[in-house]
């Protein structure tokens, strides 16, 4: 790949730390006495003395990373900056809903005990994965290079129109295995 032009703004993004982290899911079964049923459901939908029994489930995913921006043009450093974040969350989710009888008997319950469980249950909002929190961390990158095109405005020496000639952002990406630079099509959409 050929080296850019002098006149561009080289941006460098070097990652500094990336780590993932998933936490072990814990399951707990909680219960909802007869008594706290809503009437309806104790008197048609379960036996006499019946508890309703399900599933709580919990874990917690989150990334943390640290990337170092630089922003250079004519050898000359123009920004630089420092993007050290968390990203994930914890999560719950219910599973497993059944109504126990007074004799232990279990059977599968097709029916929420009360308003109350339906609602805790229905915020749970299921299971998450590390991956769905990859892809927020490239758009994270992107809007911070956006951000610069603020400071090239206002920096002297540097051509308000020079986003309009091809080639003219150059962007080069390290890791600590490897290294790749690749330059932008002409006319990017943030500059």
């Amino acid at each position: 790949m050929r080296e850019p032009r002098p006149d561009v703004v080289r941006i460098t993004i070097a990652e500094l730390q990336y780590e993932e982290r998933s936490e072990s899911e814990r399951t707990q079964t909680a219960v909802v006495s007869y008594l706290d049923m809503n009437t309806l459901v104790a008197v048609f939908a379960v036996p006499r003395g019946a508890s309703f029994l399900y599933d709580v489930t919990q874990g917690s995913v989150e990334i943390q990373y640290a990337y170092e921006m630089k922003a250079a043009q004519h050898g000359q450093l123009l920004h630089e900056k420092l993007i050290r974040e968390k990203i994930g969350d914890t999560y719950y989710y219910c599973s497993n809903p059944r109504v126990q009888n007074v004799y232990g008997g279990l059977s599968r319950a097709t029916i929420w005990p009360n308003a109350d469980v339906e609602a805790y249950c229905a915020r749970g909002g299921g299971r998450r994965a590390v991956t769905e929190y990859r892809g927020k961390i490239p758009e994270r990158l992107t809007a911070e290079i956006a951000a610069f095109q603020s400071f090239r405005r206002q920096s002297p020496g540097v051509s308000d129109h020079s986003h309009t000639r091809p080639g003219s952002i150059y962007l080069g990406y390290e890791t600590d295995r490897s290294h790749v630079s690749c330059k932008k099509p002409s006319r990017p959409s943030w500059f």
